[in-house]
């Protein structure tokens, strides 16, 4: 999955620059898929929403952390993306994500709340499953 953050390394490598790490910590370049080397694919990717609430797409599935933050913004009556027990979409079948299946799921809720975890405290380095 490319994403804009791979868009300054990939640019990067385009023109032979390399960029300070610090710049795009989580940026990678896509210049090989681009010149049909590689496949793409981003093992997962970590999205924050504008309270700080994190989640995660891995392949179909999306995990939303639980959150403390309103579920629904009351002058508007817009769902605001938070769930006070997590989240959990299959966005291949639910991709207006209407359909919370975390308790037909655990299992798969616990891997990515476990992948979450380890992503925020910078010691995941598996593959995906």
């Amino acid at each position: 999955m490319f994403s804009q953050v791979d868009f300054f390394p990939t640019m990067a490598s385009v023109i032979n620059s390399e960029l300070p790490a610090e710049a795009v910590p989580d940026g990678r370049s896509y210049v090989d898929v681009l010149m049909g080397k590689d496949v793409p694919g981003c093992e997962y990717i970590i999205q924050q929403s504008l309270r700080g609430t994190l989640a995660i797409i891995e392949g179909e599935w999306k995990y939303i952390e639980p959150s403390d933050a309103p579920e629904i913004q009351k002058n508007t009556g817009i769902e605001l993306g938070s769930y006070k027990t997590g989240a959990l979409f299959n966005i291949g079948n639910d991709p207006s994500e209407r359909n919370n299946i975390i308790d037909e799921y655990p299992e798969i809720a616990e891997r990515l709340a476990a992948k979450l975890k380890e992503s925020r405290a910078g010691q995941y380095r598996g593959t995906a499953q």
